[in-house]
Parts: C-alpha cells; structure tokens; sequence
C-alpha cells in the first residue's frame, strides 16, 4: 500500500495502464494499493494529453499578445489553468477536445494564485504562467505551497527588466511595459520554459542555453513553434560536439501570431 499517493491525473492514468496490462493495481482514496503478479502482458494504450505542455503554450500565447488553438486537449485537466488566463482577460474557447486563446492588447493582474495538489493549480504550470504577468497592467501575486526552489528562473527575468519581489515562497510580480533581450541559461524544465516564453515577449534577441532541460519535457517544442508561425534555426558551436543539446543555436519570431513579439536565441 502506498500512502498519500499524488492525485494528479497522470498517475491515474499510469494505474489504468497497468491494469490493462494484468497489474493488480488500485486507488484507495490517496493510497494505491499493489498486489504482486507473476507477469504482465503487452497493451496498446494511448498516453493522456501533456496538460503542464499545455499551459506553456497557452502563457506564451498570452505573454506573446498572439492566439493559438490546442486540439487534443483533456478539458477537465485545464480546469484550474483557464480561469486564470481568462482573469489575465484573454478569450478562451473551449469545447470538446479543443481549447482556444486570443490575448487582450494589455493583460491584467492575477489577484492572488496558489499552487496546490490536483486539481488545484500545479506546480509546473506556475513558472510558465507568471510570464504574461511580467506584462500585466498591475501586480500580480503568486505563491507556491508544494515545492522548495520554484524560482531559480526569477534572477534572469529580472535581467530582462522584470519587475519581482520574492518573500519566501511569495513573489509580487509588477508588471511592466516591455522585457529586453538578454542571455538567459535553463535553469530547470519549468523555468526553462518560462524564460523561452520570456525571450518570445522581449525586445530584440536573447540567447537561451542548457536545452536539455526543455528537451526532456517539450517534444517537438521548435517544430511547434514553427509551426505557431516562429522563425526558428538550430547551429552548432565549433567548439562543442552537434549532437549535444546545449550547442543549439535557435532564432524565433513569432510576428505572425504576436503583435509584440520578440526574438529568442539559443545556444
């Protein structure tokens, strides 16, 4: 038996494969209880949709004053994310699969957000979701209850000109009228994906290094971009081999879809 089991919809998921796969396996409350068998058997079994991938792309659509429209979706599993970008004053569509954003000119503050176990906010979705608030018209409060260390990434947005009061696991987040370009380096995998939004925002061109770690839990994430109307590339740096990720060199313009965009690099 294992107790206080996290309740987010991935592990449910996870508990469904296995049981498909001959797994006694099952959810007690907020214990999974386990009872050993002599084999499992192959299954075919469709992973459920990234949710924390999800909300990235919304915030950078957000901070980015762009639209963007995600087929694919688990609505029920967006239910905490929308309302705050909808509290920002962005116009979300959703029905069925498929969920739509279209950025005001100017965002407004989040009053107040906590992060907290499903189906509360999540944890990874905060790093991304404070970028649009960098470009709110007021402040933005915003406080992490489940993990130490969510905001390695603030000291590089306050490079770009972010505005950021830290307090423990508070930060007041002031908006301001635009970010600058700046050398940024992924610092984690949700942080990372903050900068890069951040970098998409800002005026002129940034560089981002340390992929790995967008690598490890973006699939695809230039492609997408691309295809979201981004001017990306990738280069090598002479002196470190192509096949490590921290030697990428990627530029992104997201003017297609953005009225404010900004230029990213990445090396």
């Amino acid at each position: 038996m294992v107790h206080g089991a996290a309740r987010e919809p991935e592990i449910d998921s996870l508990i469904r494969f296995l049981q498909l796969a001959g797994a006694k396996i099952r959810r007690i409350g907020q214990s999974v209880c386990v009872e050993g068998v002599d084999t499992l058997q192959g299954v075919e079994y469709r992973v459920i949709p990234d949710r924390i991938e999800a909300a990235t792309y919304l915030s950078a659509a957000a901070a980015t004053g762009g639209e963007i429209s995600l087929r694919g979706v688990m609505l029920p599993h967006l239910a905490a994310i929308l309302p705050v970008l909808e509290e920002m004053g962005c116009q979300i569509q959703s029905a069925e699969d498929t969920v739509s954003l279209k950025a005001p000119k100017r965002l407004m503050p989040v009053q107040y957000l906590a992060t907290a176990p499903y189906p509360a906010f999540p944890t990874d979705a905060l790093a991304p979701i404070m970028v649009p608030a960098l470009l709110a018209d007021g402040t933005s409060r915003f406080e992490e209850t489940v993990f130490d260390g969510r905001y390695y990434h603030v000291d590089q947005l306050l490079s770009m000109g972010a505005q950021i009061g830290l307090d423990g696991r508070r930060a007041d987040v002031h908006g301001v009228k635009a970010l600058k370009a700046s050398a940024l380096h992924c610092t984690d995998l949700r942080g990372g994906a903050a900068l890069l939004t951040a970098a998409l925002a800002a005026q002129g061109t940034s560089t981002l290094s340390r992929l790995e770690h967008l690598y490890r839990g973006y699939a695809q994430l230039l492609p997408t971009l691309r295809e979201l109307g981004a001017n990306v590339w990738l280069m090598t740096q002479d002196s470190v081999k192509s096949e490590d990720s921290c030697a990428y060199l990627a530029r992104m313009d997201f003017d297609t879809v953005a009225e404010h965009a900004g230029r990213i690099a990445a090396i």
